[in-house]
Protein backbone atom coordinates (compact mmCIF):
# COMPACT_ATOMS: atom_id res chain seq x y z
CA UNK A 1 0.00 0.00 0.00
CA UNK A 2 1.20 3.76 -0.39
CA UNK A 3 2.85 2.69 2.06
CA UNK A 4 0.02 0.03 2.18
CA UNK A 5 2.53 0.77 1.71
CA UNK A 6 3.57 -0.38 -0.01
CA UNK A 7 7.62 -4.72 -4.64
CA UNK A 8 9.46 -7.20 -5.47
CA UNK A 9 8.15 -10.59 -5.87
CA UNK A 10 10.21 -13.33 -3.75
CA UNK A 11 9.94 -16.80 -4.02
CA UNK A 12 11.22 -18.99 -1.25
CA UNK A 13 12.39 -22.60 -1.84
CA UNK A 14 13.70 -25.01 1.10
CA UNK A 15 17.19 -25.01 1.11
CA UNK A 16 18.88 -28.60 0.73
CA UNK A 17 22.12 -28.96 2.01
CA UNK A 18 24.32 -32.26 1.68
CA UNK A 19 27.33 -33.31 3.94
CA UNK A 20 30.22 -34.63 2.07
CA UNK A 21 32.67 -37.10 3.57
CA UNK A 22 35.85 -38.49 2.76
CA UNK A 23 36.72 -42.50 2.77
CA UNK A 24 38.97 -44.75 5.38
CA UNK A 25 41.20 -43.00 8.58
CA UNK A 26 41.91 -39.56 6.90
CA UNK A 27 38.11 -38.59 5.66
CA UNK A 28 36.84 -35.10 6.69
CA UNK A 29 32.78 -33.75 7.06
CA UNK A 30 32.33 -29.83 5.80
CA UNK A 31 29.07 -28.87 7.91
CA UNK A 32 25.98 -28.06 6.16
CA UNK A 33 24.40 -24.70 5.83
CA UNK A 34 21.71 -23.92 8.39
CA UNK A 35 18.15 -24.65 6.62
CA UNK A 36 15.77 -22.19 4.97
CA UNK A 37 12.47 -21.69 5.93
CA UNK A 38 9.86 -24.06 5.72
CA UNK A 39 8.23 -23.55 2.63
CA UNK A 40 3.89 -24.22 4.00
CA UNK A 41 1.60 -26.04 1.52
CA UNK A 42 -1.31 -23.98 3.22
CA UNK A 43 -3.29 -21.04 1.77
CA UNK A 44 -3.27 -18.16 3.79
CA UNK A 45 -5.89 -14.57 3.73
CA UNK A 46 -4.03 -11.76 1.20
CA UNK A 47 -7.09 -9.36 1.10
CA UNK A 48 -8.70 -9.56 4.95
CA UNK A 49 -5.08 -9.39 6.44
CA UNK A 50 -4.53 -5.90 5.10
CA UNK A 51 -8.13 -4.50 5.06
CA UNK A 52 -7.63 -5.47 9.14
CA UNK A 53 -4.44 -3.51 9.01
CA UNK A 54 -6.48 -0.46 7.76
CA UNK A 55 -9.07 -0.87 10.10
CA UNK A 56 -7.26 -1.75 12.91
CA UNK A 57 -4.95 0.10 15.63
CA UNK A 58 -1.90 -1.64 15.53
CA UNK A 59 2.08 -1.05 16.15
CA UNK A 60 4.85 -2.93 15.84
CA UNK A 61 9.09 -2.44 16.97
CA UNK A 62 11.48 -3.82 15.18
CA UNK A 63 15.59 -3.17 15.46
CA UNK A 64 18.45 -2.98 12.94
CA UNK A 65 22.33 -2.16 13.44
CA UNK A 66 23.88 0.10 10.91
CA UNK A 67 26.78 -0.12 8.98
CA UNK A 68 28.03 2.95 11.04
CA UNK A 69 27.07 0.36 14.57
CA UNK A 70 23.84 2.37 15.18
CA UNK A 71 21.29 0.40 16.34
CA UNK A 72 18.25 2.46 15.08
CA UNK A 73 14.82 1.17 16.16
CA UNK A 74 11.95 1.57 13.91
CA UNK A 75 8.37 1.63 14.65
CA UNK A 76 5.80 1.44 12.46
CA UNK A 77 1.63 1.95 13.09
CA UNK A 78 -1.70 2.10 12.22
CA UNK A 79 -4.61 3.86 13.07
CA UNK A 80 -8.30 3.78 11.15
CA UNK A 81 -9.62 7.54 10.10
CA UNK A 82 -12.57 9.14 9.06
CA UNK A 83 -14.28 9.33 5.59
CA UNK A 84 -12.85 12.13 4.04
CA UNK A 85 -13.75 14.18 0.56
CA UNK A 86 -10.24 14.67 -1.36
CA UNK A 87 -11.00 15.90 -4.83
CA UNK A 88 -7.30 15.70 -6.33
CA UNK A 89 -8.38 11.49 -4.95
CA UNK A 90 -11.43 10.82 -5.72
CA UNK A 91 -15.12 12.09 -6.29
CA UNK A 92 -16.42 11.61 -2.87
CA UNK A 93 -15.51 10.90 0.63
CA UNK A 94 -13.39 7.60 1.26
CA UNK A 95 -12.75 5.81 4.42
CA UNK A 96 -8.50 6.46 5.70
CA UNK A 97 -6.19 5.31 7.61
CA UNK A 98 -2.91 6.82 9.06
CA UNK A 99 0.43 5.11 8.88
CA UNK A 100 3.47 6.59 10.59
CA UNK A 101 7.26 5.32 10.91
CA UNK A 102 8.89 6.32 13.78
CA UNK A 103 12.66 6.01 13.65
CA UNK A 104 15.45 6.37 16.61
CA UNK A 105 19.42 6.18 16.11
CA UNK A 106 20.37 4.90 19.74
CA UNK A 107 17.49 6.26 21.37
CA UNK A 108 17.14 9.56 19.71
CA UNK A 109 14.42 9.96 17.36
CA UNK A 110 15.92 10.46 13.90
CA UNK A 111 12.75 11.03 11.63
CA UNK A 112 9.15 10.53 11.58
CA UNK A 113 6.97 10.29 8.58
CA UNK A 114 3.08 9.95 8.20
CA UNK A 115 0.94 9.17 5.29
CA UNK A 116 -3.12 9.02 5.04
CA UNK A 117 -4.04 6.39 2.90
CA UNK A 118 -7.64 6.54 0.94
CA UNK A 119 -9.40 3.30 0.39
CA UNK A 120 -12.49 1.32 -0.29
CA UNK A 121 -13.71 -2.37 0.61
CA UNK A 122 -15.81 -5.18 -1.09
CA UNK A 123 -13.17 -5.37 -2.50
CA UNK A 124 -10.37 -3.58 -0.98
CA UNK A 125 -8.51 -0.63 -3.52
CA UNK A 126 -6.65 1.93 -2.99
CA UNK A 127 -7.35 4.92 -4.33
CA UNK A 128 -4.73 7.58 -3.42
CA UNK A 129 -2.64 9.15 -0.67
CA UNK A 130 -1.80 12.40 0.89
CA UNK A 131 1.47 12.19 3.05
CA UNK A 132 3.86 15.04 5.55
CA UNK A 133 2.39 16.79 7.91
CA UNK A 134 1.71 19.60 6.11
CA UNK A 135 -0.52 17.24 3.84
CA UNK A 136 1.49 18.93 0.59
CA UNK A 137 1.90 15.83 -1.26
CA UNK A 138 -0.21 13.74 -2.90
CA UNK A 139 -0.20 10.58 -4.64
CA UNK A 140 -2.88 9.74 -6.72
CA UNK A 141 -3.54 5.93 -7.99
CA UNK A 142 -3.24 5.14 -11.67
CA UNK A 143 -3.84 1.24 -11.69
CA UNK A 144 -5.11 -0.55 -9.54
CA UNK A 145 -5.55 -4.58 -8.94
CA UNK A 146 -7.99 -6.94 -6.96
CA UNK A 147 -6.12 -8.66 -4.05
CA UNK A 148 -7.34 -12.34 -3.75
CA UNK A 149 -8.77 -13.84 -1.16
CA UNK A 150 -6.07 -16.42 -0.39
CA UNK A 151 -2.74 -17.24 -2.09
CA UNK A 152 -0.18 -19.91 -1.44
CA UNK A 153 3.44 -18.89 -0.85
CA UNK A 154 5.31 -17.88 -3.78
CA UNK A 155 2.62 -15.77 -5.26
CA UNK A 156 2.79 -12.50 -5.56
CA UNK A 157 0.64 -9.64 -6.75
CA UNK A 158 0.09 -5.83 -7.62
CA UNK A 159 -1.85 -3.52 -5.29
CA UNK A 160 -1.77 -0.39 -7.09
CA UNK A 161 0.57 2.34 -9.07
CA UNK A 162 0.51 5.84 -9.02
CA UNK A 163 2.31 9.15 -9.50
CA UNK A 164 3.26 11.26 -6.40
CA UNK A 165 3.05 15.19 -6.62
CA UNK A 166 5.76 16.71 -4.32
CA UNK A 167 4.60 19.97 -3.34
CA UNK A 168 1.35 19.28 -5.25
CA UNK A 169 3.34 20.22 -8.37
CA UNK A 170 1.81 18.24 -11.87
CA UNK A 171 5.35 18.62 -13.00
CA UNK A 172 7.70 15.61 -12.79
CA UNK A 173 5.74 13.47 -10.26
CA UNK A 174 8.12 10.29 -8.46
CA UNK A 175 6.44 6.98 -9.86
CA UNK A 176 5.27 4.64 -6.52
CA UNK A 177 4.16 1.17 -6.92
CA UNK A 178 3.21 -1.40 -4.59
CA UNK A 179 2.75 -5.10 -4.74
CA UNK A 180 2.39 -7.82 -2.23
CA UNK A 181 4.00 -11.32 -2.00
CA UNK A 182 3.58 -14.18 0.09
CA UNK A 183 6.95 -15.47 1.52
CA UNK A 184 8.40 -19.04 3.21
CA UNK A 185 8.24 -19.24 6.85
CA UNK A 186 7.25 -22.36 8.89
CA UNK A 187 4.78 -24.98 7.95
CA UNK A 188 2.40 -23.10 9.73
CA UNK A 189 2.74 -19.71 8.84
CA UNK A 190 4.01 -17.04 6.06
CA UNK A 191 5.40 -13.62 5.84
CA UNK A 192 2.73 -11.47 3.91
CA UNK A 193 4.97 -8.62 3.11
CA UNK A 194 3.80 -5.06 1.17
CA UNK A 195 6.56 -4.28 -1.13
CA UNK A 196 6.71 -0.41 -1.79
CA UNK A 197 8.74 1.18 -4.80
CA UNK A 198 9.32 5.10 -4.64
CA UNK A 199 11.28 5.77 -8.01
CA UNK A 200 12.51 9.64 -8.15
CA UNK A 201 11.37 11.22 -11.55
CA UNK A 202 14.71 13.05 -12.25
CA UNK A 203 17.18 10.83 -10.69
CA UNK A 204 16.35 6.96 -10.45
CA UNK A 205 19.35 6.49 -8.27
CA UNK A 206 17.72 7.30 -5.53
CA UNK A 207 14.65 4.87 -5.85
CA UNK A 208 14.03 3.79 -2.30
CA UNK A 209 12.13 -0.23 -1.63
CA UNK A 210 10.48 -0.83 1.57
CA UNK A 211 8.82 -4.15 2.69
CA UNK A 212 6.94 -4.61 5.34
CA UNK A 213 6.70 -8.01 6.24
CA UNK A 214 3.94 -9.48 7.98
CA UNK A 215 3.99 -13.44 10.05
CA UNK A 216 0.46 -14.81 9.46
CA UNK A 217 -1.04 -17.94 10.49
CA UNK A 218 -3.75 -19.59 8.31
CA UNK A 219 -6.50 -17.21 10.13
CA UNK A 220 -4.92 -13.54 8.86
CA UNK A 221 -3.61 -13.19 12.87
CA UNK A 222 -0.33 -11.43 12.63
CA UNK A 223 1.98 -12.80 15.15
CA UNK A 224 5.22 -10.95 13.73
CA UNK A 225 7.00 -8.28 11.64
CA UNK A 226 9.58 -7.32 9.90
CA UNK A 227 11.07 -4.66 7.52
CA UNK A 228 13.76 -4.69 4.90
CA UNK A 229 14.84 -0.89 3.43
CA UNK A 230 17.11 -0.78 0.61
CA UNK A 231 17.75 2.92 0.48
CA UNK A 232 21.00 5.01 -1.62
CA UNK A 233 23.65 6.16 -0.22
CA UNK A 234 27.32 7.59 -1.50
CA UNK A 235 25.58 8.96 -4.70
CA UNK A 236 27.78 11.29 -6.90
CA UNK A 237 27.18 12.43 -9.80
CA UNK A 238 25.42 9.85 -11.75
CA UNK A 239 24.92 6.54 -9.22
CA UNK A 240 24.48 5.75 -6.05
CA UNK A 241 25.45 2.47 -3.63
CA UNK A 242 22.42 0.55 -2.40
CA UNK A 243 22.16 0.26 1.38
CA UNK A 244 19.78 -2.64 2.75
CA UNK A 245 18.87 -2.73 6.33
CA UNK A 246 16.85 -5.68 7.91
CA UNK A 247 14.85 -4.78 10.89
CA UNK A 248 13.72 -7.37 12.75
Amino acid sequence: MSKLKTVCAVVLSVLLAACGSGGGGGGSSSSAPPPGPTVSTLSFPVESTIVTLATTSSSYTVYATDAKGNGDLLTVSYAPGPSIYNSKIYSSALPTFMQTELLKVNGVTSSTSSVQVFYSTGPFLVWGSVNGTSGQNTMQVKQQTYLPATAKIGATGSIYSGNNYISNSTLFPDAQSVTWSLEADTADTAWLCINIINVPSLFAELTTIESDCFRINQSGTILGFKVDMTIPTNCGAYTCDKTTLRYR
